[in-house]
């Protein structure tokens, strides 16, 4: 048996992207996103953010700071 799935609204659906970069080219993106402004529009500006959140919390994991 064959079946398929479509959907009529395609845009009214909630997507998941798994993406795995190393840290220094997630923060690239975020610059890119961001340019020389300090801030994006929504999304991209809810993508920076959580790419500037999960930087933070990984220095403070992997970066001790000096005595």
């Amino acid at each position: 048996m064959g079946t398929r799935f479509t959907a009529e609204s395609p845009d009214k659906h909630d997507y998941t992207l798994t993406m795995t970069l190393p840290l220094k080219d997630w923060l690239q993106v975020r610059d890119q996103i961001c340019g020389n402004r300090a801030y994006a529009p929504w999304p991209s500006s809810t993508l920076a953010d959580a790419i500037s959140d999960m930087a933070a919390q990984a220095k403070k994991i992997y970066w001790l700071e000096s005595e």
